[in-house]
């Protein structure tokens, strides 16, 4: 029995059981074991423990790798990009200012020019944790990158071949990218590659998949998503409602159609005398029977806003009315949006109708809509809500640039003050594009405002908490306009969202101009 042998038998039965017996030897080890105190059974396992071990180790060879090397990266496409920008990317890895990150990359996109190689490992690593920066991430690594990615498995997805074999062999990750890229540029070719496998797809795949065509939703994906609602269709319940909902959101299917035309009786416009107007609503007794009777019974979905206020009639009547596209009632009654809105909340179910008008502009993007809820004092307050989703959902599917010019007009022309209300900020933290130099100065001049007179209502909270996330929107060209002027004897409340308002913006300008200058720009 070896040295190293007896040592793990006596530990493994204990130095009371088993008493450490170490032979003779004229070996270095023999010696040094030789000289332990064996009376102290506990220190001399110990200190045979300490002596062995490093012993064990001491003069092994190194493992032997028998793989062949790699082979070697391919040229560099991309120029690298200056010094200055480098630096601040670091930082930025670094933990500093990293909400600028996906606008740096975007730029840096735009100027056709590659991260530092040096950068490239904690790069992948911030892009393994946040799976929204991987597109960008790819476009800037460069062939190096690509080589490199290629070496280690956790990097795998910016490795991989996004060509039309990569369906065929790809993983899921890389299979969605594939499916939501080919989507934004040829939304046709997606869908076929879809189906030419969709049959022998898991079921939490396909719903993946489904997923991925919200991006690029067009008239042309009706009858593949028709199918999969047929009687005999998807045998995936998550499947089939991710197919109704994506169909609910295009508002020529026949899914839509059916559904306004069984929804639409239950609504009418009043015009009672010496009254204002009003929106009447008949609701059948009996709602499941009715849903079975009109085969609207497999649609669901969870409402932005907070329903646990409203009875069980008014929640459903909610997600009735978001079902159909907004418009619909306008062209059956032949009034505005705002006026519609208004005759909702004039009647019993007004709270349940103007959510399920909100939920059902959101869903089909219709600006016209949008720009009317903003203008409702009732609905601002259902989009002023802290923790409910109501803003985010109502401009998911509007166009930025619309959206911006909507949130202008509110903005400047708004008499009611604060301008810069809960609702505002809300809708404004999800306009997630540079402002325009108009709408950066309205937005700023207002928030300063807000500072010198030191408001502590009307969403006094949401702007201290909002204006670090200004500081990434606003255009970053104004960025000495828009950093100076504030109040200097500001309460202490508002002076660090100030302070980091002044310092995200300005690391955001020097981060962006180090791109396309070469010039050092003081850190």
């Amino acid at each position: 029995m070896s040295v190293w042998q007896n040592i793990l038998g006596v530990a493994a039965i204990g130095t009371e059981r088993q008493e450490l017996t170490l032979s003779p030897s004229g070996s270095l080890l023999g010696r040094a074991l030789n000289g332990l105190d064996v009376s102290d059974r506990e220190g001399a396992l110990l200190g045979a423990v300490a002596l062995a071990s490093p012993h064990r180790q001491a003069g092994l060879g190194a493992a032997t790798d028998n793989l062949p090397p790699p082979e070697p990266c391919a040229p560099e496409q991309l120029p690298r990009c200056n010094a200055a920008a480098g630096r601040r990317l670091g930082l930025m890895l670094g933990g500093e200012f990293r909400e600028v990150l996906p606008e740096w990359l975007a730029s840096l996109r735009r100027a056709g020019l590659r991260v530092p190689e040096e950068h490239l490992p904690a790069l992948f690593d911030k892009a393994n944790k946040e799976r929204a920066l991987r597109p960008l991430v790819v476009e800037v690594m460069g062939s190096r990158g690509r080589w490199l990615a290629a070496q280690n498995p956790a990097w795998s997805w910016a490795s991989a071949d996004l060509g039309p074999d990569a369906w065929e062999t790809g993983g899921l990750e890389e299979r969605l990218t594939l499916l939501r890229s080919l989507r934004a540029t040829d939304a046709g070719k997606a869908r076929e590659l879809l189906l030419s496998t969709w049959k022998s797809e898991y079921a939490k795949e396909r719903e993946a998949f489904l997923e991925a065509l919200h991006v690029g939703l067009c008239d042309e994906d009706e009858p593949f998503l028709n199918e999969l609602l047929e009687l005999f269709g998807d045998r995936s319940a998550p499947v089939r409602l991710t197919a109704g909902e994506l169909l609910l959101r295009l508002p020529a299917s026949r899914l839509t159609r059916h559904v306004g035309e069984r929804v639409c009786p239950l609504l009418s416009y009043k015009k009672p005398p010496r009254r204002k107007p009003l929106i009447e609503v008949s609701l059948p007794d009996d709602l499941d029977e009715w849903k079975s009777k009109n085969r609207v019974y497999a649609l669901t979905w969870t409402a932005a806003t907070d329903t646990h206020t409203l009875g069980e009639k008014a929640r459903w009547l909610l997600q009735a009315v978001g079902w159909v596209p907004p418009a619909v009632w306008c062209r059956l009654w032949g009034k505005s949006p705002g006026e519609v809105l208004e005759a909702a909340l004039n009647g019993e179910w007004g709270e349940a109708l103007s959510r399920g008008f909100i939920e059902a502009a959101g869903q089909h993007g219709d600006a016209e809509w949008v720009n009317a809820i903003a203008a409702n004092e009732h609905a601002r307050a259902v989009l002023a809500g802290w923790h409910n989703k109501v803003a985010a959902r109502l401009v998911s599917n509007v166009p930025p640039e619309r959206l911006e010019t909507i949130l202008f007009k509110d903005i400047v022309g708004r008499k009611k003050e604060p301008r810069l209300d809960a609702a505002a900020v809300n809708l404004l933290l999800e306009l997630r594009t540079e402002w325009k130099a108009e709408l950066s100065r309205a937005v700023v001049a207002d928030a300063k405002g807000r500072v010198k007179s030191d408001m502590e209502k009307d969403g006094a909270w949401h702007l201290n908490s909002a204006l670090k996330q200004f500081a990434l929107y606003v255009s970053h060209d104004l960025a000495d306009e828009l950093s100076a002027g504030w109040p200097e004897d500001a309460h202490a409340s508002w002076r660090k969202a100030v302070e980091e308002f002044q310092s995200v913006l300005n690391f955001r300008r020097d981060a962006l101009r180090a791109i396309v200058k070469e010039e050092e720009v003081v850190l």
